[in-house]
C-alpha cells in the first residue's frame, strides 16, 4: 500500500501455493453484509483474502475478508495455544508479577505451558548419540552414520511432498544424545542435515547449552 499511496508501479509475482482443504462452514444470506465462513488447510504463502477476493469475483458481487483466524500452523494448535491474558492470569494467581521478564528463569507454574523446542520439527528425523558423540556434535564435529542410530527417517527423504520443500530438509535429522539424568532419558542437542560432500551428517542448528 505504500507504493499504491505514492504512485510507484511494482513488479507483481506469482507463487505457486498448495490448497489440501476448503471446507464451507456456513453461508448467512440473510445478514448484511451477507457472510460466507470456511476453513481451508493450504502450504504458507496463501492470502486468504485473496480467496474471498476471487469468490466475490466469480460471483459478480464482490467479496472482502472480515475475520481470519488461524487455527492451525505446523504442529501448533489452538488446542494448545494459550492468550497472554490467560497467562497473566496465571501469573497473578500464583502471586507473581505479570510484567516481570523471567527470561531462562521459568516459574515452576508455568513450565506445563511450555512445549520443548523440538516440538514443531515434526518432518524431520531421528538420530540419537552416546553422549561422548554429542560433545562432539556441539562443538561442531560431523557424524558419520556408522557411529550414530538413525531412529526415524525424515518424513519427505523417499516421498514427494504436495508442497514445494528445500531438499536440504529432506534429509534434516533431529540430533539427541543419551542422557540419564533427563526425565525421557535423552537431550535435544540440535537439527543436522545430511551432506553429500561428506556422507555425514553436520550440524546447523545447535540448541543444547553446555
Amino acid at each position: 500500500y505504500d507504493y499504491a499511496r505514492a504512485g510507484e508501479e511494482v513488479e507483481v509475482k506469482t507463487r505457486q501455493i498448495y490448497i489440501r482443504d476448503l471446507e464451507i462452514e456456513s453461508i448467512d444470506l440473510d445478514s448484511e453484509p451477507k457472510r460466507i465462513t470456511y476453513t481451508v488447510e493450504c502450504s504458507k504463502g496463501t492470502y486468504i483474502r485473496t480467496i474471498c477476493q476471487d469468490v466475490g469475483m466469480t460471483l459478480g458481487c464482490g467479496a472482502t475478508m472480515e475475520k481470519l483466524d488461524r487455527i492451525q500452523s505446523g504442529s501448533f494448535t489452538i488446542a494448545n495455544s494459550y492468550t497472554l491474558d490467560e497467562l497473566r492470569a496465571v501469573a497473578e494467581e500464583a502471586g507473581l508479577d505479570p510484567s516481570r521478564k523471567f527470561g531462562e528463569e521459568l516459574p515452576e507454574v508455568f513450565e506445563k505451558y511450555v512445549v520443548d523446542v523440538d516440538f514443531p520439527l515434526i518432518h524431520f528425523g531421528s538420530v540419537l548419540l552416546t553422549p561422548e558423540l554429542g560433545e562432539k556434535f556441539i562443538d561442531g564435529w560431523h557424524i558419520a552414520y556408522s557411529e550414530c542410530t538413525v531412529e526415524e527417517e525424515p518424513e519427505y527423504r523417499f516421498k514427494e511432498a504436495e508442497f514445494k520443500i528445500r531438499p536440504e530438509y529432506k534429509r534434516a535429522y533431529k540430533i539427541y544424545a543419551e542422557d540419564p539424568q533427563s526425565p525421557s532419558g535423552r537431550s535435544f542437542l540440535g537439527v543436522a542435515f545430511h551432506s553429500d560432500k561428506y556422507k555425514k551428517l553436520v550440524a546447523d542448528k545447535v540448541f543444547y547449552v553446555k
